[in-house]
């Protein structure tokens, strides 16, 4: 090649490429707002324009009503319903404003901004638009006739930008409304997480949920990627980056951790650089429980005196039906249980649920009476009995973590309680020696009005009448195995897991605190161990205060003999006792008769 047809070659390209550069950035404006080839502003472009025409018709209005200045007109096609219009003047000391019509021929504007006066400061209007519809913008120097104004004019689709983001309906159920989109003629905001965002469009959504799911499918886009951020579009955080599975694919993502009410930006780009722009449908939904609802609440099996069958839940996406009873109840579920016996166990394991919570409510679910809020431990079982259920009826309970966003996966089991008063055994008499061993197994009677702690063990009850008024205590004798085992009593009128008067609470081998009972009354007696560890234990019930028990005593197994030795009587007396351990009171009355 010879050195004259390299520098012709050279020469042609920079020509070439000067063009090339100036005829999207450098079109000149129109005096009036007939349409011509130059005064069209492509999507996603700048070009700079010169208001430098005597001001022409319509008249001005709202934004300004200046009757003098200069103006210029371009036109663009739309191709969503919001478009953006920013006008940056490079003429200083020039006021300018923005006008938008709908057509040549239109009197009135629909759109305009006047904001900053003299400055070089941009202006920026955003507006509905129609797709496929072409706008007329007119900008003016408002009053001002000496000298031309010049400046660079962008017009780009509203959700070009976040401030025209275009709001999608996060459904709080599992429906999802569709809207379709493009990123062709967008522009890139702002460096993205993934791939290239120089198509970047915005949407955003108000949370009607704690958690949503957002769909991004491609129809004509290739690879499709998107953030979400929480925030003001002046101030974002980034809370995803779903850029997941490629090319031809459907991106998808569970956004947790969202305050209800709240509103959430999603940008969609492809990942291309300088290519894949293209169409996509995009969808924010609640991916809920189907348990998510009382209405629908799952249906627990009961089962007999131990668990079988348990039913697996989890609290993930699920949204707040009531307000909690104990902490935040925004991830509840409901399920339910017909009651097969009066007394039936409820008992929560949780597995990855960091504090779980539940509460029983009778009625429907229109119309709830809670019956109970279970909240004992955290990262372990809770469990309580439900006594006076109406065999027949169903039953509600509810599920939640304690913490805000601590959702997470639990089992959940209803077991028919083995009743303690339906095996109660008797205590013969004071000081009588009673043993048992308490299984390690959880009791039927949890807690106790007028009691501190919680009793999570296996119960034991015994009747005891005594034969005389008086105050007594419990001795234990022997404790081993288990931790705390705690002692009540109560009137033996009736039986059930309320109305016992707390007496003491023991650890080690002693005397308990004193109560008083009534001779001739008969008492329940109930010892309750404090954990689920095997106890086994040894008391008696005597009287307080060094008193010995009373007992009566037949006299059909005495004997006596008298022996005469002088003027005195030595009475020898031989009684049977219920117990070689207790002192025995008798009251001898001796009748005269024949020596």
């Amino acid at each position: 090649m010879s050195k004259n047809f390299t520098l012709k070659y050279i020469l042609i390209l920079l020509v070439s490429t000067f063009f090339s550069a100036t005829r999207v950035f450098a079109q000149t404006s129109s005096a009036d707002c007939s349409p011509n080839a130059a005064q069209q502003v492509t999507l996603g472009t700048c070009a700079t324009i010169t208001a430098s025409a005597t001001l022409g018709t319509p008249a001005l209005s709202v934004c300004s009503t200046s009757t003098s200045g200069e103006d210029g007109w371009v036109w663009f096609t739309a191709a969503s319903a919001t478009s953006t219009v920013s006008y940056t003047p490079t003429t200083a000391q020039r006021d300018v404003a923005i006008f938008v019509y709908a057509t040549c021929g239109s009197t009135t504007h629909f759109a305009c901004v006047n904001d900053f006066g003299i400055a070089l400061t941009t202006e920026s209007v955003t507006f509905a638009t129609n797709a496929g519809t072409s706008y007329r913008v007119r900008i003016v120097r408002v009053n001002g006739t000496s000298g031309s104004t010049s400046g660079s004019i962008c017009i780009k689709k509203g959700e070009d930008e976040c401030a025209g983001a275009i709001t999608l309906t996060a459904a709080s159920d599992n429906t999802c409304t569709t809207v379709s989109g493009s990123s062709s003629n967008a522009s890139e905001s702002f460096g993205s997480c993934s791939g290239t965002a120089d198509d970047d469009v915005w949407y955003k959504f108000v949370a009607t949920a704690t958690s949503h799911q957002v769909t991004v499918a491609r129809t004509s886009m290739s690879n499709p990627v998107f953030e979400v951020f929480s925030g003001t579009c002046g101030s974002l955080t980034p809370l995803e980056c779903v850029n997941d599975f490629g090319n031809n694919t459907t991106e998808v993502r569970n956004v947790t951790g969202l305050t209800i009410g709240n509103t959430y930006y999603v940008r969609v780009h492809s990942n291309g650089n300088g290519n894949g722009q293209g169409g996509f449908t995009i969808c924010v939904r609640h991916i809920a429980p189907s348990n998510d609802e009382c209405d629908n609440a799952t249906t627990l099996t009961v089962n007999g005196s131990t668990c079988v069958t348990s039913t697996n839940g989890t609290t993930v996406n699920a949204s707040e039906s009531l307000v909690g009873c104990a902490g935040d109840a925004e991830d509840d579920v409901w399920y339910k249980f017909v009651a097969t016996a009066t007394s039936h166990k409820v008992e929560l394991t949780e597995t990855t649920l960091g504090d779980g919570v539940f509460e029983v409510f009778s009625g429907s679910c229109g119309s709830l009476t809670s019956l109970g809020c279970i909240d004992y431990w955290t990262g372990t079982s809770e469990y309580s009995v439900f006594h006076n259920l109406t065999v027949g009826a169903t039953y509600y309970i509810r599920v939640y973590d304690y913490f805000l966003n601590g959702d997470g996966t639990f089992s959940l089991c209803v077991t028919t309680a083995i009743d303690p008063c339906s095996s109660i055994g008797t205590i013969a008499s004071c000081g009588a020696s009673t043993s048992v061993t308490l299984a390690a197994t959880p009791g039927s009677f949890y807690t106790y009005p007028d009691f501190a702690w919680l009793d999570f063990g296996q119960e034991a009850l015994w009747s005891y009448t005594p034969n005389v008024s008086g105050t007594y205590h419990i001795d234990l004798t022997a404790l081993s195995g288990g931790w705390f085992v705690d002692f009540f009593y109560r009137e033996a009128s009736s039986c059930g897991s309320d109305n016992w008067t707390y007496i003491d609470d023991m650890d080690v081998i002693g005397t308990t605190a004193t109560f008083d009972l009534v001779g001739g009354t008969t008492y329940y007696f109930m010892v309750d161990d404090e954990d689920i560890i095997e106890s086994i234990l040894t008391f008696e019930i005597v009287l307080a205060n060094g008193n010995p028990c009373v007992t009566t005593v037949s006299m059909s197994n005495a004997s006596m003999s008298v022996n005469e030795n002088g003027t005195s009587f030595n009475l020898t007396l031989s009684i049977d006792t219920p117990s070689s351990t207790v002192a025995t009171l008798v009251d001898l009355s001796l009748t005269s008769g024949n020596a």
